[in-house]
């Protein structure tokens, strides 16, 4: 008989079993099995509920934009990217709007792409080619081409978006411009190497603070403009970092939103702008702001290479009379310096003041009337 004390000594079968192996496999095979069933399901119920989601919220915006005669059409979408990603793909999508021109866009294709653990960050590509026709107070535009790649990653707000970052890829496009007016339209054409935009936004911020913060940049680019242009339309490169200042209204007409913002105080800091266009090269930094009219106003101080033959050209085009061009060359020429390589610099002060450019106290032209409407 066994000491009740030493428990050693007592043996029971009920006591001491233990499951086989094979058992205790099985047992928790099935619940790896069960959780991950649990898992996959989840994850497939939040991954439908973001695509459904997603669909109707595009619905909702291209029902908006038609309030105000903008359109976006397309022949199919379809779902895709499960279980990563949120892929809606639009075969031959269609933009048309109307504010603030009228553009008409043809793709062949264009993707939007969703995260489901952040949804509401959407990246948007085409790889296609693409046709834009465009309208203005001063001209038609008729251009086709292909965009290499294109990628917008949009993190939208509930009154502006809160970042956007823009990246295209090798844009080229040929056409034409008719200005109105004019007996036929002339050739042009639009390309770059790169080009990318960040912006980030904070549309309730104070008169004193950043309401929108915009960097951009661009290489190699060729801008659509005709001879008659002063200035040359191959930008070798381009640099921007600007900030403007807030509160932005976004519930009014385009008018009484620049009104509020001019009469907030609201101002464009442009931290720096570095342009490379040969012959003029420009770099500097200020602030522009609005009129009573609405028209801009600025001062900035700068470093520009190349002035003299930039000025020679707006004679040529009779943007400047020649009595002015040679008094403005000579003021120059006494304030200039010397680059490294020869090339004549001015570091001077650029005004804009009613719609006429000052370099120093000399006006060198006036820039045409915006028309906000």
């Amino acid at each position: 008989m066994p000491n009740k004390y030493d428990f050693d000594e007592f043996n029971h079968p009920s006591l001491n079993y233990k499951k086989p192996k094979s058992l205790q496999i099985f047992n928790a095979s099935m619940v790896l099995l069960f959780s991950t069933i649990v898992v996959v399901g989840l994850w497939s119920a939040l991954w439908y509920a973001v695509a459904t989601i997603s669909k109707k919220e595009i619905s909702k915006w291209i029902v908006a934009q038609s309030q105000y005669g903008n359109e976006f059409t397309y022949e199919n979408v379809s779902l895709s990217g499960y279980p990563s990603r949120v892929v809606l793909d639009y075969d031959k999508p269609q933009l048309k709007t109307v504010q603030p021109y009228n553009v008409l866009g043809n793709m062949d294709s264009l993707t939007i792409t969703l995260k489901p653990w952040t949804p509401w960050q959407a990246q948007i590509t085409t790889q296609s080619k693409t046709t834009i026709s465009a309208s203005t107070i001063d001209a038609d535009y008729n251009f086709s081409g292909k965009i290499e790649r294109l990628d917008l990653l949009l993190n939208p707000g509930k009154l502006l978006f809160d970042s956007i970052n823009l990246k295209i890829t090798k844009p080229n496009f040929a056409g034409t411009i008719t200005m109105h007016g004019a007996n036929a339209p002339k050739p042009a054409s639009f390309s770059a190497d790169e080009i990318n935009l960040n912006a980030h936004t904070k549309p309730q911020a104070q008169a004193k603070d950043a309401a929108i913060t915009i960097v951009a940049n661009t290489t190699n680019m060729v801008l659509p403009l005709l001879d008659a242009m002063p200035l040359s339309n191959h930008i070798q490169s381009a640099d921007l970092a600007l900030r403007i200042s807030g509160p932005i209204a976004t519930n009014a007409d385009l008018i009484a939103t620049l009104s509020g913002w001019r009469d907030g105080g609201g101002r464009v800091f442009v931290d720096n702008l570095t342009v490379h266009a040969e012959p003029l090269g420009f770099s500097g930094g200020g602030n522009i702001f609005l009129d009573e009219n609405l028209q801009p106003l600025g001062r900035m101080s700068a470093k520009i290479i190349g002035l003299l033959p930039t000025i020679n050209r707006f004679r040529d085009l009779g943007l400047i009379r020649d009595a002015d061009a040679v008094v403005a060359k000579m003021t120059l020429a006494a304030l200039s310096q010397k680059t490294s390589d020869g090339r004549s610099f001015l570091n001077l002060g650029v005004e804009i003041k009613d719609r006429v450019v000052y370099l120093g106290p000399i006006g060198i032209g006036q820039l045409p009337e915006i028309n906000w409407q």
